[in-house]
C-alpha cells in the first residue's frame, strides 16, 4: 500500500476539529487556545464552500478566518461541497440531477479559492468529499428531527441510487483536482456499529420512515432501518467508485448511551478500514458528548458515577491507546469548541466540545484536551504501516 502522506513530508496529523462557524467569528481565541499545543493540522467541518465569501457581522468571512489559520502556521483539511442546509440550501427531489451536475462547478470553485490561500502561506490542505457518506449518516442528518441536511426524501434517494451517489461524489473530487492536482483529497464514512446505532437513533429514523412513507419512497410496510448497512460495505464502495488519497472515520461508541464508557473498538476499526479500502486511514472525528439529561443526571447520582467530564476523559483515554495501537495516520477529536447554551438537535452536539464557549470567551477547558496534548506529546508522531 502506498503512503500518500510521505509526498507532503507527513507521517502522522495531529490534528484537531474546528467548526467553521468559530474561524470566523472568534479566529483569534481558536490561535489562543491551540497556541503552544502540538496540534498541526486543523479539520476546518462544516464549512460553507459555496458560501466562502460570505461576512459575519465582525467584518470577516470564511476565507479571513482561514487565512488567519495558515498565516499561524496550521495545515488544513477541508470538506469541499457538504450537503448542508447552510452551505447548499434545501434540494427539492425534482432538482436532484441538477444538484448532482452542479457539484463539479462550485467543488473547483471553492478549491480553488482554499488552495490559494493555503499555499501563498506555505501550508498544506487536503480536501475532503464531502461529509459521512454512508447511507445511515445522510437519512440522519436529513431527518425531519435533525434537519442538517434539507429534505429527508431527496437525501434518502440519493443515498440508495449508489451509481448517483458516486456521480456527485466523483463530481465533487475531479473539481477538487482540477483546482489543486497536487493536493491530496479523502473523504470520510461513519463507522459505529450499525446494531446499536438503530437502538439508539431510533427517534431520527422513525420520523424519517413517517416522512417517507408520506411522500411514497418506502413501502407501508418498511422502515429505514431496512436500507441500512454495515459501514464496511460503504468502505468497499469507497474503494471501488471514489479514488480519494486517504480514508477517514468518524466514531462516536457512546453517542447517546454514555456508560460503559467505550472506545476500544476504534484503533481496530482504522485496521478494518484499511485492509478494506487498501488507502492509509486516519481518525477524522471521535468524541464524547458531556451532555446528561435530566434522567441521566439523576441515574448518575443514584448509581455514583463519575462526573460527565472524567467519563469524557476516560473514553479518550481508552480510545487514544487504541488508536495508539493501530494504523491510524492521524487523530482529530470533535470538536475544539461547542456552546452547550446554543440551540443544538440533538442536545448532545452542544456538549463534545473540549473548550466550552459563553458568548466569545472561553469559559471552560476540559481535562481531556491537556490528556490529548499530553498523549501527541509522548507518543511522537510514528505509526506502525
Amino acid at each position: 500500500m502506498s503512503d500518500p502522506l510521505s509526498k507532503i513530508g507527513e507521517s502522522f496529523l495531529r490534528g484537531m476539529n474546528l467548526r467553521a462557524t468559530h474561524v470566523r467569528s472568534i479566529p483569534k481565541i481558536c490561535l489562543e487556545v491551540l497556541k503552544g499545543k502540538p496540534i498541526r493540522w486543523l479539520r476546518i467541518h462544516e464549512t460553507p464552500t459555496r458560501l466562502l465569501d460570505e461576512k459575519a457581522d465582525n467584518g470577516l468571512s470564511y476565507l479571513d478566518g482561514i487565512e488567519e489559520l495558515c498565516k499561524a502556521g496550521y495545515n488544513l483539511i477541508v470538506p469541499i461541497d457538504v450537503g448542508s442546509v447552510e452551505n447548499v440550501g434545501k434540494i427539492p427531489l425534482e432538482r436532484l440531477d441538477e444538484f448532482v451536475e452542479e457539484s463539479y462547478d462550485y467543488s473547483k470553485k471553492a478549491a480553488s479559492k482554499l488552495h490559494s490561500i493555503a499555499v501563498s502561506h506555505g501550508r498544506k490542505i487536503i480536501f475532503g468529499v464531502e461529509n459521512e457518506i454512508d447511507i445511515k449518516e445522510w437519512i440522519l442528518q436529513s431527518s425531519p428531527v435533525a434537519q442538517w441536511r434539507g429534505e429527508t426524501t431527496t437525501w434518502f434517494a440519493l443515498s440508495i441510487d449508489v451509481e448517483k451517489k458516486y456521480k456527485r461524489l466523483n463530481n465533487i473530487l475531479n473539481g477538487i483536482h482540477d483546482a489543486a492536482p497536487e493536493a491530496l483529497t479523502m473523504t470520510n464514512v461513519e463507522a459505529d456499529d450499525l446494531d446499536t446505532y438503530l437502538v439508539q437513533m431510533r427517534k431520527f429514523f422513525d420520523k424519517s420512515t413517517r416522512n417517507l412513507r408520506k411522500n411514497g419512497l418506502i413501502a407501508g410496510d418498511e422502515e429505514v432501518g431496512d436500507y441500512l448497512e454495515d459501514w464496511k460495505i460503504e468502505m468497499a464502495r469507497v474503494r471501488d467508485k471514489l479514488d480519494v488519497d486517504l480514508i477517514g472515520i468518524d466514531n462516536y461508541p457512546n453517542y447517546v448511551r454514555k456508560w460503559p464508557v467505550l472506545g476500544g473498538e476504534i484503533g481496530p476499526k482504522a485496521d478494518d478500514a484499511r485492509r478494506i479500502s487498501g488507502k492509509q486511514v486516519i481518525n477524522c472525528e471521535f468524541g464524547y458528548s458531556t451532555y446528561r439529561s435530566p434522567a441521566e443526571t439523576l441515574e448518575a447520582l443514584i448509581l455514583r458515577k463519575p462526573s460527565a467530564q472524567e467519563m469524557q476523559e476516560e473514553f479518550f483515554r481508552i480510545a487514544l491507546a487504541s488508536i495508539e495501537g493501530s494504523s491510524s495516520k492521524g487523530t482529530f477529536p470533535w470538536v475544539t469548541f461547542t456552546e452547550p447554551s446554543a440551540f443544538n438537535n440533538p442536545p448532545q452536539e452542544g456538549w463534545f466540545g473540549l473548550h466550552k464557549l459563553k458568548g466569545q470567551e472561553v469559559a471552560y477547558t476540559e481535562p481531556s484536551f491537556k490528556l490529548y496534548c499530553d498523549w501527541l506529546n509522548s507518543v511522537g508522531v510514528g505509526r506502525p504501516t
